[in-house]
């Protein structure tokens, strides 16, 4: 199984620099999803960097639709994805 970080309480939401999120503007593209769409799969390969600039990323179990931890994304976070 794969994790997005060795425990996901080490996810603290630490801002990037201001240059670094400057240049994500001038290469990147902005997505946009609604709420509760599945944006990744277990086992989709991660190639593509995310940056959330607003809202809330949760990990949830397929099977019941419940929150599978306390700890979730938000603002000024990031994660690798696919891009499929």
């Amino acid at each position: 199984m794969e994790y997005i970080a060795g425990d996901l309480a080490q996810m603290a939401r630490t801002l990037l620099h201001d240059a670094h999120v400057a240049a994500m503007y001038e290469i990147g593209e902005i997505a946009e999803y609604a709420a509760e769409q599945v944006i990744a799969l277990p086992g989709d390969p991660t190639d593509t960097f995310q940056y959330l600039l607003a809202g809330e990323v949760v990990i949830f179990d397929q099977q019941t639709g419940e929150r599978t931890t306390q700890f979730s994304l938000g603002p000024n976070q990031s994660w690798a994805k696919s891009h499929s």
